[in-house]
């Protein structure tokens, strides 16, 4: 929705000049995606573990999150 955004201003600040608005666009919202791209790849082996292990791992992190949450769920 951001890029969406961002791309539209850009367009409309370009009064037709759609190259330049693609130049502009370009340049302010790559930096933040290239940001979000670095996280992902930092992060994804969490999501996608090679060994039956990390499986293990995050799957019981996981659940372990949400058993305080639940404990407050059911104090109220």
């Amino acid at each position: 929705m951001a890029g969406s955004y961002i791309l539209a201003g850009e367009l409309t600040a370009s009064e037709g000049a759609y190259e330049g608005a693609f130049s502009a666009y370009q340049a302010r919202f790559k930096p933040y995606v290239d940001a979000k791209q670095a996280m992902a790849e930092k992060f994804g082996g969490w999501f996608a573990p090679k060994t039956s292990f990390g499986i293990w791992l995050r799957n019981t992190t996981t659940v372990l999150r949400a058993v305080p949450q639940q404990r407050l769920r059911m104090n109220r």
